[in-house]
C-alpha cells in the first residue's frame, strides 16, 4: 500500500497550531493544519487540506484532541473496508460493461443481419 489510510486535519488558528506537538505518524496516518487565521475562506482552505490529503478517510480534529489508540486503529479498519468496497464496486461495474458490450454486439449483428435481409428482399422483388 502505498498511501496513508487516515487523514487527520487539525483546525485552529496560528496561535494554538503553534503549540501543538502532534502524535507520531506512521505509514498508515498523516497529519495535517489548517490554519484558520489568514484571510482565505474556510472553504477554499478546506477544500485544499482535502485535496491534498492522501488518506481514504479524512477526520477534522480540534486542537486539544487526538484520537486514542483504539480510535486510530478503528479508523484504519474503516478505511481498509472502502477500499475493499471501491474494488469489488469496480470489478463489478466492469462485468456490468462487459455484459452490456456483448448485448450491444449481438444487437448490432441482428440489425446488420435484418438490413442485408431486406437488401436481399429488395433486390428480387423488383
Amino acid at each position: 500500500m502505498n498511501q496513508e489510510l487516515v487523514t487527520y486535519i487539525v483546525l485552529g488558528s496560528e496561535s494554538r497550531l503553534k503549540n501543538i506537538k502532534l502524535p507520531l505518524a506512521n505509514k498508515y496516518e498523516e497529519y495535517l493544519l489548517a490554519n484558520f487565521s489568514s484571510n482565505a475562506s474556510y472553504q477554499n482552505q478546506l477544500d485544499h487540506l482535502v485535496t491534498r490529503s492522501k488518506g481514504e478517510v479524512v477526520v477534522f480534529l480540534p486542537p486539544s484532541s487526538f484520537p486514542n489508540i483504539e480510535a486510530k486503529e478503528a479508523l484504519k479498519k474503516i478505511a481498509l473496508i472502502t477500499e475493499i468496497i471501491g474494488g469489488l464496486a469496480l470489478f463489478i461495474s466492469l462485468i456490468f460493461v462487459g455484459v452490456r458490450f456483448k448485448e450491444n454486439t449481438i444487437a448490432t449483428k441482428s440489425a446488420t443481419a435484418n438490413a442485408a435481409n431486406a437488401i436481399t428482399v429488395s433486390w428480387y422483388t423488383k
